[in-house]
């Protein structure tokens, strides 16, 4: 396993895909420092918000092209052969590009974060916020959940990439499952809330997508940027819910895509 979780590591650093999305980070970061000059107040709070949500996003998108790069396109090229000679088991193999690929996230988010906080930092020169954001211990937390959002995107792509017979198919379905997880909390809050203008499908919307969440977990749980924001630790309520369902989904998928692959037969 830990062969595999090095050659990964080589790999995702080598692959194309981590060039791209460098690039797109850095374009994000120049938005949230764009944001922050813009607004009228608050401005690292501003560059704070629009930061996290750039690294949300590119960490997903990493997710996605790292299984997409080290797993579907090696079924695809035939490579995955080569590997598996090794004298070692497939789930040996699969568990240790899950590792290595969420070891990868894991720099990814630190070095984004990094990035994040000087930001905040820049857009504080010339304005003194009467209500400052909260970094140390809050800001780590907010991370990790982030690592922990990534994971679970992770497990789900690779449980597609286990049975899929075409590259593009796991990469497509974990870029639609990273959207509606992260999504699900702010539509049934939306279908809830009386006085949106969404009140009037309740009645028929609502218990479709209750249903769906029996099939997903809720990620918007683990979007904890309120505390680092306002200080709200009312998030870190709902954060121990949203912790146990990702871990435990994140579980099902890699056991479930583990034990599909080692009984897949390749042509």
């Amino acid at each position: 396993m830990w062969l595999h979780l090095v050659t990964t590591w080589r790999s995702g650093i080598r692959s194309r895909a981590l060039q791209s999305i460098a690039i797109l980070a850095v374009l994000l970061m120049f938005a949230a420092l764009l944001a922050s000059k813009f607004s009228g107040r608050h401005p690292q709070t501003v560059a704070l918000d629009v930061g996290l949500s750039g690294l949300r996003l590119v960490l997903a998108l990493l997710a996605v092209f790292w299984v997409h790069e080290l797993v579907s396109r090696e079924n695809d090229r035939k490579t995955v052969f080569f590997t598996l000679a090794y004298p070692c088991g497939r789930g040996a193999y699969w568990f240790g590009r899950y590792a290595g690929i969420v070891s990868l996230l894991l720099v990814a988010c630190l070095s984004m974060g990094g990035a994040v906080f000087g930001l905040v930092a820049l857009s504080g020169v010339e304005y003194q916020q009467f209500y400052s954001v909260h970094f140390g211990a809050d800001f780590l937390g907010v991370l990790a959940a982030c690592v922990l959002d990534s994971a679970v995107i992770t497990a789900f792509t690779m449980l597609i990439a286990s049975f899929a017979t075409t590259s593009l198919m796991p990469m497509a379905s974990g870029l639609a499952f990273a959207f509606v997880a992260r999504s699900y909390g702010a539509v049934i809050a939306l279908l809830q809330d009386q006085q949106s203008g969404a009140a009037d499908l309740q009645e028929i919307q609502l218990p479709i997508v209750k249903t769906i969440g029996y099939l997903i977990p809720d990620l918007s749980l683990l979007d904890l940027r309120d505390l680092v924001l306002y200080g709200d630790n009312a998030a870190i309520l709902l954060s121990g819910y949203g912790v146990a369902q990702s871990i435990a989904y994140g579980l099902v998928c890699l056991i479930l895509s583990a034990w599909i692959f080692d009984r897949r037969e390749f042509q």
